[in-house]
This record gives structure tokens, sequence and C-alpha cells, in this order.
């Protein structure tokens, strides 16, 4: 051990190895959705919070609420919640707070589908999706 801890680089096999990345990322998406994410005060899960805008989005919710339409409800009965108690400046109880175990990233799948489907479609035909045309005018 160097003066005042210089010595304390390890090399491939200690602090720095190779799984320090990954660590290091699930670290810091621990970290963020703990501190940067206020939603988990409310309730919501983090698919709760997706802007519906997106035409991507859109589909996939559609297609969550045909799939399964009791998580479609729930998932509607956390956002008004949510809304309600944004409105009334309150939060819930801390131990109702979504923690960071218990969330679940319920459209994921069918995100990764859609955007499979689309480039699979611009392959095959080489035609883009109707919100990439608008952009190219």
């Amino acid at each position: 051990m160097g003066i005042a801890g210089v010595n304390t680089f390890r090399g491939a096999k200690g602090y720095f190895g190779p799984g320090y990345i990954e660590q290091f990322k699930k670290f810091w998406e621990r970290f963020a959705y703990t501190y940067g994410w206020s939603g988990r005060q409310y309730g919501l899960h983090v698919h709760d919070a997706f802007w519906e805008s997106e035409p991507e989005v859109t589909e996939a919710i559609r297609r969550y609420r045909l799939a399964d339409p009791y998580g479609y409800d729930l998932r509607q009965q956390r956002i008004l919640r949510a809304s309600f108690l944004v409105m009334n400046h309150e939060r819930l109880p801390k131990n109702e707070w979504t923690t960071y175990d218990g969330d679940s990233c319920y459209l994921a799948s069918i995100l990764d589908d859609i955007e499979k489907e689309k480039l699979e479609r611009v392959r095959t035909t080489g035609i883009k999706p109707g919100y990439q045309l608008k952009l190219q005018l």
C-alpha cells in the first residue's frame, strides 16, 4: 500500500476488472430510478410515463390493451391515481411507493417487436414509416 492509498488500482482483476462497466450500469440505473424520477412516489411504473404521442408507444399501448386487458386497466388506474395526487399536492405513503425491484417494464417486448417490424418493412419494401416520411418533405 502506498502513501494515502496511491496503489489502490488493482488492474484487470481488481476494482476496474471485466465486470466493472456492468456493475456501474446497474448501480446507475438503480440510483437514477431512486433519486432522479419522482413517479415512484405516486405509484407509477416506468412505462406508465411514456409519452403517448409517439407512434411506436401508441401502437405498443394498443397491442398491450388487446393482449392484457387487466394489465391495461391497472395502468390506467395508476395514471389516474397519480394525476389525482399531483392535483392535490399529495404523495403516497412511503410504503406504497414503487420500488426498483417491484417495477415492471411491461411495454419493452412490445416496443422491441414494433421496432423489428419497422426495420423489416424498410428492408423488404423500402417504405419508411409515416412519421419519417413527414420529416423528409
